[in-house]
C-alpha cells in the first residue's frame, strides 16, 4: 500500500513508518514489515492516541493515518 514513509534515526537507528489512508470512505488493512526487524510496534493514530502494541497488522481509517514505531 502506498502512500507510506520510513524514517530512520541515525543515532539509534531505530525506525518508524508513517502509512495514510487517503480514500475518503473506506479503511484499509495492511502489514507493515521492516528488513532486519523482527520485533513488535508500538502504534498511534489521531483517532487512537494512547500507544499500543500491533504486530504490524493495522488497519486505517478513511483520511486518517498510523505510525508504527519498532521497539
Amino acid at each position: 500500500h502506498t502512500p507510506y514513509s520510513v524514517y530512520r534515526n541515525p543515532s539509534s537507528g531505530k525506525r518508524a513508518v508513517v502509512v495514510a489512508n487517503y480514500d475518503e470512505n473506506g479503511e484499509i488493512e495492511t502489514d507493515v514489515r521492516l528488513d532486519n526487524y523482527s520485533g513488535t510496534f508500538i502504534t498511534a493514530t489521531p483517532e487512537q492516541q494512547e500507544p499500543k502494541e500491533s504486530s504490524g497488522r493495522v488497519t486505517i481509517l478513511p483520511r486518517s493515518a498510523v505510525v508504527l514505531m519498532g521497539r
